[in-house]
């Protein structure tokens, strides 16, 4: 630890355990199964049955969170016909295109950035965190894409986990759209058991507060995980008491792409707490901001993956896989295939591990 970094004793005790790989994600799993069976959503089955939901390999290690009900009925009825064949390979070819293309290689760009503040230009510092709001995204989306197309292959459905998070008009509506599986899990077995929507203003924003804290610590065991919940608690109650539950459909087109650009802003900013673990350096990263000469990232190729990255999110806004491609998926296939190949091919960079893979 260097002279003046701030530490609060009890996370910091938190940060030296070690934990088993993805630990949270099949905890999660069998809280709800006790809570569920505990409830009398179902009756009793095979202990087999309960063995392959939690260990159902394809969503392992980083989700998507399942309930009871995502899987159960499937066991018996399990299918492997064509429709789920070609939306296995076209998932795995979504999966590739958002970890390797687009998330890894936005990491070849801005991890000198993080790593090293003071060498880079304001503007680099800023941009910088927009793209690793696309990063992270790109990383965890895509192994759910890649564990959603594994399961399709197997003759299962596993559920959604992202749907076009950063064309958010609200941060109620980023939260049901972003980590979808951890969103709805949260609210079903923390936020309505502490009252939801039948208490007090204080009280909801109160527990709204609570709940993203506490969602802040699942995604690690550090102080700065938790200023990032408790953050983005802060702001969803402010909309709240401010905006009361904001309604896309009663937007102006110019009002919706300002929401869309102030709500990634914030979860981008906000993101800060989540990539970088001390405070003291995240005040050496954002003192960076008023560089006026240094290096830059902002050159064609990151342009070209900021692009894509968005043309992905309105791609994706109307569930793609079901609703808009679904008729030329004959077509993608081979060349989403010949695309992620070439592209493999021409990238020298070693790929990164999966953002998610350490919670």
């Amino acid at each position: 630890m260097s002279e003046g970094e701030l530490t609060i004793p009890f996370f910091q005790s938190l940060s030296e355990f070690v934990l088993p790989l993805a630990i949270s994600f099949y905890t999660f799993q069998m809280i709800a199964y006790l809570v569920d069976a505990w409830r009398g959503k179902f009756t009793e089955s095979p202990f087999i049955n309960f063995l392959l939901f939690i260990l159902f390999f394809p969503q392992l290690i980083a989700g998507p969170i399942m309930r009871h009900d995502d899987f159960y009925d499937q066991i018996d009825h399990a299918k492997l016909t064509l429709d789920f064949v070609q939306r296995g390979i076209f998932h795995i070819l979504s999966g590739l295109i958002k970890k390797v293309l687009i998330a890894d290689q936005i990491a070849k760009l801005i991890n000198p950035v993080y790593a090293n503040p003071g060498e880079y230009d304001g503007v680099s510092i800023f941009l910088s965190t927009f793209a690793f709001s696309f990063q992270v995204y790109g990383d965890f989306s895509g192994y759910t894409d890649l564990a959603r197309g594994s399961a399709f292959l197997l003759g299962y459905e596993i559920p959604e986990n992202f749907r076009s998070p950063f064309l958010s008009v609200s941060f109620a509506e980023l939260w049901s759209r972003w980590h979808y599986t951890l969103s709805t899990w949260i609210r079903d077995y923390l936020y309505i058991p502490l009252g939801g929507n039948r208490v007090t203003e204080l009280r909801y924003n109160i527990n709204t507060i609570i709940v993203m804290s506490l969602s802040g610590l699942w995604h690690g065991n550090t102080y700065t995980f938790f200023l990032w919940g408790f953050f983005h608690g802060i702001f969803l109650s402010i909309e709240r008491f401010a905006f009361g539950k904001p309604n896309r459909s009663n937007m102006t087109p110019l009002k919706k792409v300002m929401a869309v650009i102030w709500i990634f802003t914030i979860f981008s900013v906000l993101a800060t707490f989540f990539r970088i673990d001390t405070l003291e350096k995240i005040s050496t990263f954002w003192s960076s901001v008023i560089n006026l000469k240094g290096k830059i990232i902002y050159k064609p190729d990151f342009w070209g993956l900021m692009i894509g990255s968005y043309v992905i999110q309105f791609v994706e806004y109307k569930n793609y896989f079901k609703d808009k491609l679904d008729p030329y998926i004959v077509w993608l296939i081979p060349f989403c295939t010949i695309l992620v190949y070439f592209a493999l091919v021409k990238i020298e960079a070693a790929t990164e591990t999966f953002i998610y893979f350490q919670f």
